[in-house]
């Protein structure tokens, strides 16, 4: 939010992911910051025709909908996920026998 430095909007599915993520994220230090989320008044988010760049220059509007990285698209792969508070070990399930921490630093 232009108006707002150091706040973004996030659209969920439904109020209950609403209320998941506010839950496991609430509190949550991430790259040195506190995270505090609140839910919105508003309803939903509106494309923004041309999104402003941020200060790293990243645009300031992503639509994640259909990312492949998007592990809730599918009723399928929203059960497969392991909802769990963010911790300072990463757990990555299916990684290839031969990853080492150096080519994961890589």
């Amino acid at each position: 939010m232009k108006s707002k430095p150091d706040t973004s909007m996030a659209q969920m599915g439904t109020p209950r992911e609403v209320h998941t993520a506010i839950d496991n994220l609430h509190g949550a230090i991430l790259f040195g910051q506190k995270l505090a989320l609140r839910p919105s008044k508003q309803v939903s988010l509106h494309d923004i025709r041309d999104p402003f760049d941020l200060p790293d220059g990243t645009a300031s509007f992503r639509d994640f909908t259909g990312s492949r990285n998007q592990r809730f698209s599918t009723m399928e792969s929203a059960q497969r996920n392991r909802l769990v508070r963010p911790t300072n070990v990463l757990h990555w399930y299916n990684a290839p026998a031969t990853m080492t921490e150096e080519k994961l630093k890589q």
